[in-house]
């Protein structure tokens, strides 16, 4: 959500301190082309159905940023039943996608 958008605004002000950013559905309610300049890797994860955040504005967002890995997080046809609880299906597919993108040590200066 907003840690998302405000991660990539504070890596375009000090791209020499973030070396990663793992976004979930993140919010950006500024222009798209500033994010044109990001440098940094990012993972953007996205679950199409989610009811609160437009899909079509996390790809356009995603094909914004030159070093982005969009991945859509598929749980199916949206239920009401399913609204509450999809975090817990995807749980693990994404923990296990967060810990691959992430490095296992924190780059020197």
């Amino acid at each position: 959500d907003w840690g998302g958008g405000l991660a990539a605004s504070y890596a375009l002000q000090y791209p020499k301190r973030v070396f990663r950013i793992v976004m979930f559905h993140p919010s950006w309610t500024m222009p798209l082309a500033p994010l044109n300049k990001l440098k940094t890797k990012t993972l953007m994860l996205w679950v199409p159905v989610e009811q609160l955040h437009v899909y079509s504005r996390g790809v356009k967002m995603a094909k914004a940023m030159p070093h982005c890995t969009f991945i859509k997080c598929s749980i199916g046809a949206y239920s009401n039943a399913k609204a509450g609880g999809y975090y817990h299906s995807i749980g693990s597919r994404i923990s296990t996608l967060i810990l691959d993108f992430l490095p296992s040590t924190t780059p020197t200066k």
